[in-house]
């Protein structure tokens, strides 16, 4: 995963880098940010949270005011096809308080189960399946997200076994 802490760059050991882009929306000045920004307390958060959830916790308390984002592109061999993700702080609060995650944090986890298998070198025995490409919010008609499935079934080797997330709405 990247995290931007204090302006400096934490990157895993991949061979394609994705690039992280901070954003912000631009408001006039002299304006208050929207009501829906912001409003989520990363300051009161659960006991017992893992070191490595906090630290992003409260770097995210920061450096995510004001309706800014990440945005990462993740290469080809996670899918089978070239992803972006964004996690904004609302993504950030529901990973701190155990509740429902958004796609783009469950990217996220599936990135670093796959850079975790990469060490390993047991990348071969097990896929992964965009969450884009199924459920009942997929993108697409369901005729397309079944090709694709199709697609990136038939491009696994005999054997393989493939996470799939599914919401079913």
């Amino acid at each position: 995963m990247y995290f931007l802490l204090n302006k400096v760059y934490i990157l895993p050991n991949m061979q394609e880098k994705p690039k992280l882009v901070v954003t912000t929306r631009r408001r006039k000045k002299n304006q208050a940010p929207p009501a829906s920004l912001d409003n989520e307390d990363l300051e009161h958060l659960p006991p017992n949270l893992p070191r490595q959830l906090l630290t992003l916790c409260n770097w995210a308390n920061v450096g995510l005011r004001n309706g800014a984002s990440i945005i990462i592109k993740f290469p080809t061999t996670l899918f089978g096809h070239p992803t972006k993700a964004v996690i904004f702080r609302k993504d950030v609060h529901a990973m701190a308080h155990m509740t429902e995650q958004t796609g783009s944090a469950i990217i996220f986890y599936m990135s670093w189960c796959y850079e975790f298998l990469k060490k390993s070198q047991m990348t071969d025995m097990i896929g992964f399946v965009d969450p884009n490409d199924t459920g009942a919010i997929g993108y697409g008609t369901l005729t397309e997200r079944s090709r694709k499935l199709l697609d990136r079934f038939n491009s696994g080797t005999n054997g393989q076994i493939y996470l799939v997330p599914y919401n079913s709405g």
